[in-house]
């Protein structure tokens, strides 16, 4: 989800994880905290990501690079 208010982001997550998914949330800045936060995995950018979502992110990139990142569905 992209271009969301911080709390359609949080609330998508958490809806999630109601479900039963494991929820993986990318983020660079002070807005996508909480959903990082409450995310099973946080993924931040290292190079542009605000020091907030570095400090709660799981995971932080050293390089910005995400477009060969690709959404795979395990069955």
């Amino acid at each position: 989800m992209a271009r969301a208010m911080p709390m359609q982001k949080l609330s998508l997550v958490q809806a999630l994880k109601v479900k039963g998914e494991i929820v993986t949330v990318t983020g660079d800045g002070i807005n996508d905290v909480p959903a990082l936060q409450c995310a099973d995995i946080g993924i931040a950018m290292g190079e542009r990501g605000t020091r907030s979502a570095r400090e709660v992110a799981s995971i932080v990139l050293l390089q910005d690079i995400v477009n060969p990142i690709k959404m795979i569905q395990i069955s």
